[in-house]
């Protein structure tokens, strides 16, 4: 009796087909999951981006009240990059200031700036900026302002970014200096939403 027990424990195992079964769910759960995850990935460095761009632009603000002194955002198109810059007082001239303020930063692969928000009905912000590189400016009060120092009377500023996958995320500055991220929800109808 015990010769028997111990050839029936001796002989469980999983058999080949068994096996094959189990790669072909695990192959099959596999081409539905990886793609699934990409697109998650690349919509994390899309909202990645648009927080790192937020929170430069809150840097900047801060510090052209706490330094009494006009900053600008540099949003580089080209290089999908952005860089903070102190500026003179006639807000025309970038002062050099602290090597560590005037790193330029990178959009995280895959991301870049559009010009114009996707088509939809509505957007999180009035001002869009245009096709080429662009400038964000602060004035000694962190209201944001013109090239000249004249405080935004169109609503703000907005960049707007979008990554492969065609998804959208945007940040806003307000005429008051309000920093938000959005971003679109496509659909019928589509929406911005706050992140």
């Amino acid at each position: 009796m015990r010769a028997r027990r111990r050839a029936k424990c001796i002989s469980r195992g999983f058999t080949l087909v068994e096996m094959m079964v189990v790669v072909v769910i695990i192959s099959t759960v596999s081409v539905f999951a990886i793609p699934q995850a990409m697109i998650a990935v690349r919509g994390y460095r899309l909202h990645a981006s648009a927080s790192a761009v937020a929170s430069q632009l809150s840097v900047t603000r801060y510090r052209a009240t706490s330094q009494f002194t006009p900053y600008r955002l540099n949003i580089l198109i080209s290089t999908r990059s952005f860089q903070m810059q102190r500026m003179t007082t006639a807000y025309a001239v970038p002062t050099g200031g602290d090597p560590q303020e005037s790193q330029t930063m990178v959009l995280s692969t895959g991301v870049s700036y559009v010009a114009t928000n996707p088509s939809a009905p509505q957007r999180p912000g009035t001002k869009i900026n245009d096709a080429g590189d662009t400038a964000l400016y602060f004035n000694t009060r962190g209201i944001p302002v013109d090239a000249g120092g004249s405080p935004v009377t169109n609503g703000g500023y907005a960049v707007y970014l979008q990554n492969e996958d065609s998804l959208y995320d945007a940040v806003t500055v307000s005429i008051g200096g309000r920093i938000t991220v959005w971003s679109w929800q496509p659909g019928s109808p589509g929406a911005w939403v706050r992140r």
